[in-house]
C-alpha cells in the first residue's frame, strides 16, 4: 500500500507553545496557515511523504511554495496582501 503526501501546519503559539494541525491537502495547509498568520502566530508549512517499502519518507519545509499560492490566490481575485505576505 503507497500512502499519499500530505500537509502539516505547525503555528507557535506563545503562551502554548507549537502546536501541528490534522493532515490536509495542500490547498487547505495554505487556508490554515494564511488564517494564523492573519492572527500574528508564527507557522510553517510541511510536506510529508511517507516511506514505501525500502525507501525512506521525507518530511520537507514548503512555506515557500504556500506563500506562492496564497500571493497567487490574492492575484487572481484582485484583493490586497496583508502586511505579513509583503513582509514575506
Amino acid at each position: 500500500m503507497k500512502l499519499t503526501p500530505h500537509y502539516l501546519v505547525y503555528v507557535n503559539y506563545p503562551d502554548l507553545g507549537l502546536a501541528l494541525g490534522d493532515p490536509v491537502n495542500f490547498s487547505d495547509a495554505c487556508d490554515r496557515f494564511a488564517e494564523y498568520r492573519d492572527e500574528n502566530y508564527d507557522a510553517g508549512v510541511f510536506r510529508v511523504e511517507p516511506g514505501n517499502g525500502e525507501d525512506a519518507g521525507i518530511f520537507l519545509d514548503v512555506t515557500n511554495d504556500a506563500l506562492a499560492n496564497i500571493r497567487r490566490r490574492l492575484n487572481v481575485r484582485r484583493q490586497e496582501w496583508p502586511e505579513w505576505l509583503e513582509a514575506a
